[in-house]
């Protein structure tokens, strides 16, 4: 037997999650630890009421140190919204090249044992876990997959960012036609003035079997999710996505001030173009409306430093 965990599901009325109605949905999860070895761990996470639906989630890529998380990326929100997890959660950078068909194929004997309820499989991660979950898909017997931001390959170091890991890494994974699915719902948040980022999404576009729908996110940089979660739409993307209404309609144009990030990254691209004096004047007033955030401070100084050296009167 694995852990049991306590789920308090929202009210199935007014979603409060502090209701005593009869509709109230609280029930428990068992966590096992499936599979576990030097470079992977795998958990799979079922209510002990029956969900019909379980969702294929893959960790992202990791910085240095950076201790691997206990559970798996957005098991909490899965799991509060009736999705049974299971969580592939990688304990290197090597874009789950250590996956065998093997465990693939007693996992899915394991599930069809123990939860044949499910009628619904979903795959879903950010970076190298959206790679993860591309790749897998139809292993998994997954009806549709969300990725934000990922990778395609790193074998062949087009991609600067990701050099080291790729000179270490065996690969025995690569997304092809065969891995692919045409009936499979393939579903990719990106943003196209990421270079690599649109790189990647257009290689996926030229797989044969690969149906993408895209949904470009501009100036969000490679943290698609994180834009998203500021602006207060990750949630109602990720829902609307997984129970299959497609990409739902979000006023970009109004929103994106609202987030740290996309600030930051328009401001930088500004000083990238030689144009301080616009950097300054998106940061001046993105440091007003959040003082606290440490890095609009930080570039906010950098464009000062560099509209007084350079002299420019661009600002707008």
């Amino acid at each position: 037997m694995g852990d049991e965990i306590v789920i308090d599901r929202p009210c199935a009325i007014c979603r409060c999650g502090l209701c005593a109605c009869s509709l109230y949905t609280g029930y428990r999860m068992t966590r096992i630890v499936f599979h576990e070895d030097e470079e992977l761990r795998v958990t799979v996470n079922l209510a002990t009421v029956a969900n019909h639906q379980v969702a294929f989630v893959f960790s992202y890529h990791r910085q240095t140190n950076e201790p691997l998380p206990d559970t798996g990326y957005a098991e909490s929100w899965l799991t509060r919204n009736a999705f049974d997890v299971v969580a592939f959660m990688a304990k290197q950078n090597n874009w789950f090249q250590s996956i065998s068909t093997v465990l693939l194929d007693e996992l899915n004997a394991y599930l069809h044992q123990t939860a044949p309820h499910h009628r619904l499989r979903v795959a879903l991660g950010a970076s190298m876990g959206g790679y993860g979950a591309m790749q897998f898909a139809k292993l998994l017997g997954c009806r549709r997959v969300l990725a934000f931001s990922p990778q395609y390959s790193i074998a062949d170091n087009f991609d600067s960012r990701y050099l080291a890991e790729s000179q270490a890494i065996t690969f025995n994974w690569a997304v092809t036609a065969e891995m692919c699915q045409r009936d499979i719902e393939y579903y990719i948040v990106y943003d196209p003035f990421h270079k690599m980022d649109r790189r990647h999404t257009a290689m996926y576009e030229a797989v044969e079997t690969c149906t993408v729908q895209k949904y470009p996110v501009r100036g969000s940089g490679h943290l698609t999710p994180v834009y998203l979660q500021q602006i207060g739409c990750l949630n109602a993307l990720v829902e609307s996505v997984l129970q299959g209404r497609g990409f739902p309609t979000i006023d970009h144009r109004t929103l994106r001030k609202q987030s740290v990030l996309y600030l930051y990254n328009v401001a930088k691209a500004m000083l990238k173009r030689k144009k301080p004096g616009i950097a300054a004047s998106i940061l001046d007033a993105a440091v007003l409306a959040y003082p606290d955030a440490a890095e609009l401070c930080s570039l906010q100084s950098r464009a000062r430093d560099a509209q007084l050296a350079g002299g420019r009167g661009d600002a707008v």
